[in-house]
């Protein structure tokens, strides 16, 4: 405690008074008994879930009580709508929607909550994962519904995709994020989706883009394997989405650099993409981590003659990676 002045105390970090606070509603629920389950949850959780100043405490209260009580508080956040007034509007691009941090903030308090818990509770977790995968779908699902185009923000989409990794691991998660990436290659997407009237592109296969590149670098980041490896090489090639080839050059470059295959394929896609932000990725990567190759420079000349658009933006320097 400090004092600061005219008889008022107060903690001299906000942690303490978090633990305290915590400790003080698991006291009157466990000891004291004069807090019951249902006040807990409706008016300690129901009343302050939404609020980010209250997160910790109401971690500390999930890690402190009874697991089984612990797990019926966690189901309750899991069961709050998603706020759809919380979407905020693209300035950029019209009928574009932001699915962002705020829009999911029950179940991601529900993920933290369950961290904080001692024993493992198999069904909650396995609850929380379907219901992390079923709102990444519903989302993909709205926008061919609406011709609106929703697109998680960038931290969002990082966050889901670890979340979902650390609830599912290999087995219940990676298949998944790789059907979210592999959507891209469907024909379902092709034939099946709605263009709206003013002729921009199909809604349902932009709004995979910006949660597919995310399972890509999560899957890269996580599960460095040769099943990861052959997969990587196949999209970087094959893929029908250039954002899709990009990224998944530059993830073989990040991880598999020695590898005899991958400097093979950096230079393929340089010269025969079709694409001008696949080429142009590719030459970044080529300056990043071969710049001592003795055909880097050749090639990079090359390209400033004969492409120059993709080197306006590359200056020849070893960057800080």
């Amino acid at each position: 405690m400090c004092d600061r002045g005219a008889d008022t105390y107060g903690f001299v970090h906000r942690t303490f008074l978090e633990y305290f606070c915590a400790m003080e509603i698991v006291n009157r629920f466990e000891k004291q008994r004069t807090l019951t389950f249902a006040q807990l949850r409706d008016e300690i959780f129901g009343q302050h879930w939404h609020d980010e100043t209250w997160h910790e405490v109401l971690r500390l209260t999930c890690g402190a009580i009874d697991p089984k009580f612990a797990g019926e508080l966690i189901k309750f956040l899991m069961k709050k709508e998603i706020d759809r007034n919380k979407f905020e509007e693209s300035p950029f691009h019209e009928q574009t929607i932001v699915l962002n941090k705020e829009s999911l903030g029950h179940l991601f308090l529900a993920f933290d909550c369950l961290l904080e818990v001692k024993q493992t509770l198999l069904e909650v977790k396995l609850n929380l994962l379907r219901v992390f995968k079923n709102a990444v779908e519903n989302s993909f699902h709205q926008a061919s519904v609406d011709l609106n185009v929703y697109i998680f923000d960038d931290y969002t989409s990082k966050k889901i995709t670890k979340i979902i990794t650390e609830l599912g691991g290999k087995e219940n998660a990676l298949p998944w994020l790789m059907e979210q990436v592999e959507k891209h290659n469907h024909s379902y997407f092709s034939s099946r989706t709605t263009f709206p009237k003013n002729g921009k592109s199909p809604t349902d296969r932009t709004v995979l883009r910006a949660f597919a590149v995310s399972a890509l670098k999560r899957i890269a980041d996580v599960w460095k394997q040769e099943e990861t490896l052959f997969w990587l090489q196949h999209l970087s090639q094959q893929s029908k989405e250039s954002i899709i080839r990009g990224a998944a050059l530059q993830e073989l470059a990040k991880g598999w650099r020695n590898h005899p295959e991958t400097l093979s394929i950096i230079r393929n896609c340089l010269q025969k993409d079709e694409d001008e932000m696949v080429r142009r990725i590719a030459l970044e990567e080529l300056a990043s981590y071969w710049e001592e190759y003795p055909e880097t420079l050749s090639l990079i000349k090359e390209h400033a003659r004969t492409d120059n658009r993709i080197c306006a933006c590359i200056s020849y320097s070893k960057p800080s990676r």
